[in-house]
């Protein structure tokens, strides 16, 4: 409640985690993704947006024959859970700022950008190969689009990008993972941020706050213009 300065960021893992419940088929059948649920959460204006990202990721793997017989798990099924989970998470994050503001009216907040863990990530199915990085990475850029829009929308709030961050899964080779290795590692956490990662976070944090003024600014008539001295 008296915090001067707050920071919010969101990760894949939960995402991830909601991806391989579907995958494994011990998802609840009433969280099952359906074209309705797109559209309420990201209404009907938007909606051809996102059948669009939806075919441009599952041509892919429909051009290259990927099919759940080959490893056992139904990975066209299992990236929309991850994207629809991905995008909600984004969404909501609005109301998370609304929420902080009741409780603190004044605290800087800083929205920290996601990243793309999966940026180096190819999987080989069957003697194809899919570049799974490059089509999750249409999810990450529209996921920080909207933290974009969200700390343009209020006041107080400054959004950090984070495009560079290390991560527990670099250094690893990852290029000959199958679908079901590589979302399973996932889910072991090998994909979150590591010591320099958390560094790097916070390096962006530092600067995007150096010699940003603590002004609070509330309803009433200017008398004199603000400056850092007085």
């Amino acid at each position: 409640m008296k915090a001067d300065l707050i920071t919010i960021g969101w990760s894949n893992y939960g995402a991830t985690y909601f991806m391989c419940q579907y995958m494994a088929g011990t998802l609840d059948s009433e969280l099952e993704v359906t074209d309705k649920k797109w559209k309420d959460l990201v209404g009907e204006e938007n909606f051809p947006l996102v059948e669009d990202l939806r075919y441009q990721m599952f041509q892919k793997i429909k051009d290259q024959d990927i099919t759940a017989e080959q490893f056992g798990y139904d990975l066209e099924g299992g990236l929309e859970h991850y994207a629809y989970a991905y995008i909600s998470n984004c969404i909501h994050q609005a109301q998370a700022i609304e929420a902080i503001r009741v409780i603190n009216p004044n605290a800087v907040i800083v929205l920290v950008g996601t990243y793309n863990d999966l940026e180096d990530v190819k999987l080989t199915v069957g003697g194809s190969t899919m570049d799974l990085g490059t089509t999750m990475g249409d999810f990450v850029n529209s996921a920080n689009l909207l933290a974009t829009k969200n700390a343009e929308a209020y006041a107080r709030v400054a959004y950090v990008h984070a495009p560079d961050v290390n991560t527990t899964l670099d250094g690893k080779d990852t290029s000959n993972y199958n679908p079901k290795q590589y979302v399973f590692a996932i889910v072991g956490r090998q994909g979150l941020p590591d010591a320099d990662g958390h560094e790097y976070i916070k390096d962006q944090i530092v600067n995007a706050m150096s010699g940003t003024c603590n002004h609070v600014w509330t309803d009433g008539v200017i008398t004199t213009n603000p400056t850092c001295s007085k």
